[in-house]
């Protein structure tokens, strides 16, 4: 069978050719081009790659092309960068910008069929796999961005990644098609041209040269028009402001032609088109509809010819007001300052509201709050109106917290939280089923579910303070009316923490606390929940669109005995979440999440350092999750993570704990000495934390020790 590596790709489509282009200065000829002889003969580390079995030679044509024919699925073969010491391998990175290029011309399939070639660009996970194809192209294996006919004559294909912009670009023949976020194409370093999977027919294909750039990412140079303003696909363009352009790279301009119409790009329509010629830029089109999509071109007139230009796209903002950003969720020290703001079109007069209630005196754009308090806390949003819409448009909300304790849940014959304000109240939901005994799914494809929590009752068993609740994996759990968009801040900072003792649970994880939806639609999951795998009793997260974490593997008790959170005793397990790092040596932010296990410390067990805790990082930032309540003992309503055993002290902060402090949190309940990390204690000899006499002693007793032979 022929190998085919495109398994495991995951793309990110974020653009068309809607996008403008603009990283740099253009280049016409890339730093490494090869024609057939230098392809066939390996140069720069160039070699053909295939299924022996099922092998179709490159070779080169009569017309002193590179040819490669097949019509059969999984016989394609490919020419290849991937070897040490070829130019891709030995200057291309992850971290570089890079352009490639292809000069291609497709064969026309028979009826039913479509010819597909590849260019895989990947350095070391980073990069695309974008298919070239009779008619159109697009990222491998999407349906066509593009019409154009690539069986008629050569066609110039580039691909260009700007890292700084984390961008792919693509261009045909000069005419930018599409730009998109880099994917993984597989973690290997190569670069591809050719039929690479075994889901492709390719045809008769002829390549009049590959070429590749390692110094950057280059546009091609254009005898076009280019630079629009307002970019290419613009959604709320003032209708007010002029349409501009830049001169193209190559030719000499007479003079511009342009060409503008409304609601469709059919130039042969000309009844409906406002042609301006001689056009400047920059030119004023006079007075546009408000809300309405807007085709134009601008045709580049030479001594000897017409350049027809690119349709370029932009649409008219509303009449009513629109809200561009809307006010960020904070959490900040009590006695910090606060500032909230939106951004607007069209808006003349503005209302703050902090839950649902006017706040007297704010009417401006911007909300500054010199010294935050706790009365201050809440859900602000800002209404924009103007004489278009009197009655305003509403922000989304932003939710203001103040760094503190913000609830504690303790089970004493009862569900209230310590300040007796949040109730918590026993509940119940199991999907409902259909007369076959299958699970009845909504539109999304998420659980119809039916409310089952008059049935439930909490069972007060011995915690670990007092009495604790007692969870059977049947759903049963503790929902905390009140905390939907109240405990929402998660995004800016979390801990959690619960003291647990645990034998097992339902499904693959079961959750000790929650506040999370997980859809069937994963584009919407959003939440989080600190669980455990059933399997293993490791600790676990999983914050939704952030990731996933583990806790420790392993930690001992006083014995030196290995634990899991399933070895029957009582563990506190923390965690924390934390906003916006800043990692310097990718020059990027990045949340961090930690796991610690009673007191996230560090123990030396046979000489070697075990410790309590686990901290991942990733630049996934999550989503609020306002729908959906705290949940005790269960990841999410009808969900299958429900938990066996007993919880106690459930207790949530609006801001991450330090490892000093959560290690003084455990330290309240069980009192004794945790060292909280390793930093400056190399010369600890005995491991105990502390660099002391005992240490220099070590190092006294092999003072002037000399094993020099001279």
């Amino acid at each position: 069978m022929k190998k085919i590596i495109m398994l495991t790709v995951l793309m990110f489509f974020v653009g068309t050719s809607m996008v403008q282009a603009d990283i740099g200065a253009t280049k016409d000829t890339l730093e490494k081009v090869y024609d057939a002889d230098a392809v066939l003969g390996g140069a720069d580390g160039w070699a053909q790659v295939a299924n022996a079995a099922d092998r179709v030679d490159f070779y080169k044509n009569a017309e002193e092309y590179l040819e490669y024919a097949t019509n059969v699925t999984g016989g394609g073969c490919w020419m290849q960068q991937a070897a040490a010491g070829s130019y891709w391998m030995a200057n291309v990175t992850n971290t570089i910008s890079w352009t490639i290029e292809v000069s291609i011309k497709m064969s026309t399939p028979e009826a039913g069929v479509t010819h597909d070639v590849a260019m895989w660009a990947d350095a070391n996970g980073k990069g695309t796999i974008y298919a070239i194809r009779d008619t159109g192209s697009a990222i491998l294996y999407a349906d066509s961005t593009n019409s154009y006919d690539n069986t008629d004559a050569f066609h110039k294909f580039r691909i260009a990644l700007d890292v700084d912009a984390n961008l792919i670009y693509v261009w045909r023949d000069g005419e930018l098609l599409e730009t998109y976020a880099p994917s993984n194409p597989g973690g290997a370093q190569r670069l591809i041209f050719g039929d690479c999977s075994s889901a492709i027919i390719s045809g008769t294909v002829q390549y009049e040269y590959f070429a590749i750039d390692a110094t950057g990412a280059y546009p091609p140079p254009t005898d076009k028009a280019q630079g629009p303003t307002p970019d290419n696909g613009e959604p709320l363009y003032d209708r007010d402001d002029d349409l501009s352009w830049n001169a193209p790279d190559l030719g000499t301009v007479d003079h511009y032609v342009l060409n503008l119409r409304a609601n469709d790009p059919n130039w042969f329509d000309t009844a409906n088109n406002t042609v301006v010629d001689p056009a400047t830029s920059p030119h004023e089109p006079g007075t546009l509809e408000f809300d309405t999509e807007y085709f134009w071109r601008v045709d580049v007139v030479t001594a000897t010819d017409t350049v027809e230009g690119s349709t370029w796209l932009f649409t008219t903002a509303p009449a009513n007001p629109v809200v561009l950003t809307d006010p960020a969720g904070m959490t900040v020290a009590a006695g910090h300052p606060a500032n909230l703001f939106i951004e607007h079109l069209n808006g003349a007069s503005f209302q703050w509201y902090q839950d649902g209630v006017p706040v007297p005196g704010e009417t401006a754009t911007t909300l500054d709050i010199a010294s935050v308090q706790l009365g201050d806390e809440g859900l602000y949003h800002c209404v924009v109106m103007n004489a278009a819409e009197p009655d305003g448009v509403a922000s989304a909300k932003g939710l203001l917290m103040t760094r503190r304790h913000v609830a504690a849940w303790q089970f004493e014959n009862n569900l209230a939280e310590d300040g007796g304000v949040l109730i918590g109240q026993m509940a119940k939901h199991v999907q409902e089923v259909d007369g076959t005994g299958a699970g009845v799914v909504d539109e999304n494809g998420d659980p119809v579910l039916v409310d089952l929590s008059a049935e439930a009752d909490p069972n007060y068993v011995a915690g670990y303070h007092g009495q604790g609740i007692e969870f059977f994996g049947d759903k049963e759990h503790v929902l905390v009316p009140g905390t939907e968009e109240a405990f929402d801040f998660y995004p800016q900072g979390l801990t959690a923490s619960v003291w647990v003792k645990a034998t097992g649970g339902m499904g693959t994880f079961s959750a000790m606390v929650s506040k999370m939806f997980n859809s069937a639609t994963s584009s919407v999951d959003r939440g989080w929940v600190l669980n455990h795998r059933n399997s293993t009793g490791l600790p676990r997260t999983q914050i939704m669109q952030w990731g996933s974490m583990d806790g420790p593997a392993l930690f001992p008790n006083e014995f030196g005995t290995n634990q899991n959170l399933h070895d029957g005793n009582w563990h506190q397990v923390v965690l924390t979440f934390e906003k916006a790092v800043y990692y310097e040596d990718t020059d990027e932010y990045r949340q961090q999440g930690r796991i610690y296990v009673d007191g996230g410390g560090v123990k030396y067990v046979d000489g070697s350092a075990v410790w309590y805790r686990t901290i991942a990082s990733s630049t996934g930032e999550p989503l609020t999750c306002p729908d959906v309540p705290l949940m005790i003992g269960i990841d999410e309503l009808g969900g299958g993570g429900g938990i066996i055993g007993v919880i106690d002290d459930v207790n949530i902060w609006s801001y991450p704990l330090t490892a000093d402090e959560v290690a003084a949190l455990y330290q309240q309940d069980v009192p004794g000495a945790i060292c909280v990390d390793l930093e400056g204690l190399e010369f600890d000899t005995n491991n105990d934390c502390v660099i002391n006499l005992e240490d220099f002693a070590v190092f006294a007793a092999t003072w002037l020790n000399n094993r020099i032979v001279e």
